[in-house]
């Protein structure tokens, strides 16, 4: 039998995305929808490529409209459809792992009356603040401008002055809808103030109040009384027959007080979600035991700090089943010129013992070449030899 698990050395972490965020569908015309969303938070340690899309109409079942876009553009339109029908949408992200879980669900109606977005320039973004974190640094957020029906936001625009000098561009575009930005590089002692104006495909907004900040010698963060971000990277693996690893990320940084423990949730089949670890420590890992192989098991991740729990993670499921290849494939740096790789062998090998594992290094698109036999059943390799700062995948 031949077995395959792959990783790359330096980014041991590389995995399938998060699912993308923020899908809007807005139906601009009788008979088009145009969707849009956001890239996911977690990439999973490789750049997206591609987006699957997929769409129902009530009460029919999901059907691919394109399983791939190969491309990182987050829009898409779909035309020559039925006027006065409902259309619900999911969107999966793509890297070179696999795909992510689908995103929340958007839905549309076309109707005689669809038309596309007013071609203006958006509302002035709102509640701008600048917080001094540092010496030479402020952090600006605020909240992204109301609705007033014109196309969606492309980016921001950050001025800055120092006192009643004139304004200077920060930055002419930041090219995402992040309602935060790090103004860094500053001269400590100065008072900075600041403005921001939205971007669209029509044009700039007028910009919104204006804050300000000044860095000193012993700026530095203030810690904001709030519960963590949720988990992100949910991942359920079936390991044997009885027994499913549950792996996930810490949050993305809030600027809350630091992550002290993890709640794990469980649901099984169709059921309600119950507490199976009310207190994981720091550990992004778990592994439930002593599983029925009939049923399906789902998991959703909270993290907890000194203020309290977070929402729920996005959900993964599995089912447990026996495992026919190595499983948990790993790397770690040992030294500028050594890489230990680490593995969990097959729970199934169908009454043959396991007489050894075959390494092989990807040295080009669909071709590599044997570097080792470990000629036992160590489910661990140490590599040696290697080059400082090359990137390194196995199989």
């Amino acid at each position: 039998m031949v077995v395959v698990c792959s990783i790359t050395i330096y980014d041991a972490s590389a995995d399938e995305p998060d699912k993308p965020t923020n899908l809007v569908a807005d139906d601009v015309s009788p008979t088009k929808i145009e969707l849009s969303w956001e890239a996911p938070d977690d990439d999973g340690g490789k750049s997206i490529t591609g987006y699957k899309i997929e769409s129902r109409t009530p009460p029919g079942n999901y059907y691919v409209i394109i399983y791939n876009t190969n491309s990182n553009s987050t829009t898409y339109t779909h035309d020559n459809l039925a006027t006065d029908k409902t259309y619900i949408y999911r969107i999966y992200a793509i890297n070179a792992d696999g795909e992510s879980d689908p995103s929340p669900e958007a839905i549309a109606i076309p109707t005689e009356s669809s038309q596309p977005p007013q071609q203006i320039v958006p509302n002035s973004p709102t509640e701008l603040t600048a917080e001094d974190v540092s010496p030479t640094q402020v952090e600006l957020e605020w909240t992204k401008p109301t609705d007033n029906n014109s196309p969606k936001i492309i980016g921001y625009k950050i001025e800055q002055r120092i006192d009643s000098e004139t304004y200077t561009i920060l930055v002419n575009n930041t090219a995402n809808s992040d309602t935060s930005y790090s103004a860094t590089g500053l001269t400590t002692n100065s008072n900075y103030i600041f403005r921001v104006s939205a971007l669209n495909s029509v044009g700039l907004s007028s910009p919104s109040n204006e804050a300000s900040a000044t860095p000193t010698p012993t700026s530095s963060p203030e810690e904001d009384l709030i519960v963590p971000n949720m988990p992100i990277g949910v991942k359920a693996l079936a390991l044997s027959p009885t027994e499913i690893l549950v792996t996930w990320k810490s949050p993305l940084p809030n600027n809350s007080p630091t992550v002290s423990s993890y709640q794990i949730e469980v649901k099984v089949d169709d059921g309600a979600f119950e507490v199976l670890v009310e207190d994981n420590g720091i550990q992004t890992s778990v592994n439930h035991e002593n599983l029925d192989a009939e049923n399906v098991y789902t998991y959703r991740i909270s993290a907890r700090n000194a203020i309290g729990l977070s929402s729920s993670s996005g959900t993964s499921f599995a089912q447990p089943a026996h495992t026919l290849v190595p499983t948990q494939f790993t790397a770690k740096e040992i030294s500028p010129t050594q890489v230990k790789l680490e593995w969990n062998p097959p729970s199934q090998t169908y009454g043959q013992a396991i007489q050894g594992y075959e390494i092989q290094e990807k040295i080009a698109l669909g071709t590599y070449e044997t570097v080792a036999n470990t000629g036992g059943t160590t489910t661990e390799y140490m590599l040696s030899g290697l080059s400082t700062n090359e990137s390194y995948t196995y199989v």
